[in-house]
This record gives C-alpha cells, sequence and structure tokens, in this order.
C-alpha cells in the first residue's frame, strides 16, 4: 500500500485515501449499470447517508480550519489553491460522493449478485422530450414509483417503440429483478 501514498503522506492522509480507494468503484459500478433501484431503498438510507455526510463534512472543516489549520494553509499554499475553494469543495464533493456511492453503487453491487430472471409490469409516467438523451442511451421513458434523481428513468427504447409510448401506457419488463431493484433486458407495451 505505501506505493499508492507520497513518502511523506501523513497516517491521517493516508487513512482518508485508503477509504476514499475504496469507495471509488461504487461510484463506477453505479455510472455503468442502468439498474434502477426500488425507492423503499431510497427511503431508508437517503437520511442515514446525509447525517453521514455532515458528521463527516463538520469533522473535515473543524480539522481544516481548527486542528491542522496551519498544516491545511501550508498545503493549500504549496499547491497555489485557496482556503475558500478547499471549503466549498468539501461541503459539495463529501455529500455527493457518499450519496453516489451509497445510494446507487450498494444496492447495484448487491443486485448484481443477487437478481434472478423475472418480469416486472410498469406504468409509463412520460418520456423524455426527445428520443436520444445524453444520459440516456437511446430514448429515456420515466416510470411510475420512481422519482429520485438518477433513479427514475429506463433506457434502451428503439425509436418506433419510443415514439409510440404515451403516459399512462402499461410495460411488461424482462430482466435481472432482486430486492434491491431490477435491471431491464427487454420490454413488450401492453395493450391498454
Amino acid at each position: 500500500m505505501g506505493m499508492f501514498f507520497k513518502s511523506d503522506a501523513t497516517k491521517r492522509q493516508k487513512i482518508a485515501a485508503t477509504f476514499i480507494f475504496a469507495l471509488f468503484p461504487l461510484i463506477f459500478i453505479e455510472m455503468f449499470s442502468d439498474t434502477l433501484i426500488y425507492s423503499w431503498y431510497f427511503d431508508a438510507f437517503a437520511y442515514p447517508v446525509l447525517a453521514m455526510s455532515l458528521v463527516l463534512v463538520a469533522i473535515m472543516l473543524y480539522m481544516m480550519l481548527f486542528k491542522f489549520r496551519e498544516e491545511t494553509q501550508a498545503n493549500l499554499a504549496r499547491t497555489n489553491q485557496k482556503m475558500w475553494v478547499a471549503i466549498i469543495g468539501t461541503v459539495i464533493i463529501i455529500p455527493m460522493y457518499l450519496c453516489i456511492a451509497f445510494l446507487k453503487g450498494v444496492p447495484v453491487l448487491l443486485h448484481s449478485f443477487m437478481s434472478s430472471e423475472s418480469e416486472v409490469y410498469i406504468t409509463v409516467r412520460k418520456k423524455s422530450y426527445r428520443y436520444s438523451e445524453k444520459n440516456c442511451r437511446n430514448g429515456g421513458v420515466f416510470i411510475e414509483g420512481y422519482t429520485y434523481f438518477l433513479n427514475d428513468k429506463l433506457c434502451g427504447f428503439n425509436e418506433s417503440d419510443w415514439e409510440s409510448i404515451t403516459s399512462g401506457d402499461r410495460l411488461r419488463l424482462d430482466g435481472k429483478v432482486s430486492k434491491f431493484g431490477f435491471t431491464l433486458k427487454k420490454y413488450q407495451k401492453l395493450k391498454k
């Protein structure tokens, strides 16, 4: 592990970096997964993750501004950074990082190990305003019961099917299902 750190890195810096490196794969798992997470998971864990984020932000700000102020200022001066940029970065990045890692990464990882083939029936809430969006490989469809940010849209519809889908349509989704969510493999529009 010593080859990953500079020779003058403190034990505290190594512990913090190890924690960050350990969570980093969870963000990548979430980024490259089309798994939708069930809302119960967000409802159950959003406040604990937010509380953990606030505690970590408070600890980091205390350490930066009071306990290790001189060391922090010296490190920032050496890299030509401003203290206010470090503070804003801490306040924004820690909660965002933890929310993505724990609210999306962990359930997607667990889903990949615990899922099995099944089908799910859903109702279309609305569809994307255009067929090809940057954050959706193909046409996106928003579905009932999924309203959380980055967890409210199914992607992967071909253009002719996407054009024919309207709000209120029922779809049968075949794919991998677990108690954490589901991953779409194929779909079928049901008759009204």
